[in-house]
């Protein structure tokens, strides 16, 4: 905690003190901050190095301790269910409640979440968004730091669908992107748009798509064997 107190002080400019005069603040530091953890004296440390531009006091850091240990403090009805772990009903409830009960002065409700929760949190979410919305993408994780490809599989099956059906999902997009370019290349904005100038079924165009495909591959093959 020492280390802590040391580099947190050190963020904001003071006169230099006497070594003798550090070594004594330190030491009341410490005394008064003895009865809290620390994690919670370190999450103190960062919300203040966040939000405060001045140094703070005992009196300030003793105050925002007890603020986060009270956060970290989980009202009865609002505790893990006993059964029904992730992924579950009872457990994606119990992330939606933890999020809507923490006060807003302590922050974004997502802050109360843990490391592991909120794992659990964003595969919920791009689950979700798979399943109901065919993307992949989250809004609210972009640079997708907390995928985890296994959470997501087991996420998507709590919401009805599956590994393979989100593969095939995905598979379908990637064809449909394929012909919409090959009819842009052709002056079309679609596939449909192209068979319907051709008097032609759609079908007939996807195999106007595969024949000039096996047709290039046949022309590569010839030009290896040259």
């Amino acid at each position: 905690m020492a280390a802590l107190i040391t580099r947190l002080l050190g963020h904001y400019w003071i006169t230099t003190d006497h070594e003798a005069i550090r070594k004594a603040q330190i030491a009341d530091w410490l005394q008064d901050m003895q009865s809290f953890s620390l994690e919670v004296f370190a999450e103190a440390c960062s919300r203040w190095r966040i939000a405060e531009t001045k140094r703070p006091t005992i009196a300030d850091m003793h105050k925002l301790c007890q603020q986060v240990e009270e956060m970290r403090r989980e009202p009865q009805e609002y505790l893990p269910p006993p059964r029904g772990g992730f992924p579950s009903k009872p457990h994606h409830q119990f992330l939606r409640n933890k999020i809507r009960v923490n006060a807003p002065e302590r922050g974004p409700g997502y802050f109360a979440l843990t490391d592991a929760e909120k794992w659990q949190y964003h595969a919920y979410d791009y689950a979700f968004r798979s399943v109901a919305l065919h993307d992949d993408r989250s809004p609210i994780d972009p640079e997708r730091n907390w995928y985890d490809p296994q959470m997501v599989d087991a996420a998507t099956a709590y919401f009805g669908g599956s590994p393979k059906a989100r593969r095939d999902a995905e598979n379908q997009r990637a064809g449909q992107a394929i012909m919409k370019a090959w009819a842009n290349a052709r002056g079309f904005d679609s596939a449909d748009a192209y068979a319907d100038a051709k008097g032609i079924h759609w079908t007939d165009a996807f195999m106007e798509k595969i024949k000039e495909n096996l047709a290039a591959f046949e022309a590569r093959s010839k030009a290896m064997k040259q």
